[in-house]
């Protein structure tokens, strides 16, 4: 359950709100609530990116997946648990 981001000058789906950029975005199967929790993580990676670069340059060129945090959460605690790696 995860989202593709990529560049999108056209009738972007949501844009960068530090330089402008817009991107569509490509859902895995989500609910509408999922799709919610899935934009916030993706505008918190869109802020991530403008840490070390500014402009349109910060994000990558050819564009880049966000995973929602309950399911980074979940699969990381699925793999330190050796019980669970092996089901």
């Amino acid at each position: 359950m995860r989202v593709f981001c990529e560049h999108q000058e056209s009738h972007p789906d949501t844009y960068c709100h530090y330089c402008g950029q817009g991107f569509s975005l490509y859902w895995e199967d989500q609910s509408p609530q999922e799709q919610a929790e899935t934009l916030a993580e993706v505008e918190r990676t869109m802020r991530r990116h403008h840490l070390f670069f500014r402009g349109r340059d910060a994000h990558p060129e050819h564009g880049f997946a966000v995973q929602p945090r309950n399911r980074r959460r979940q699969m990381n605690s699925i793999l330190s648990n050796p019980a669970l790696r092996a089901a």
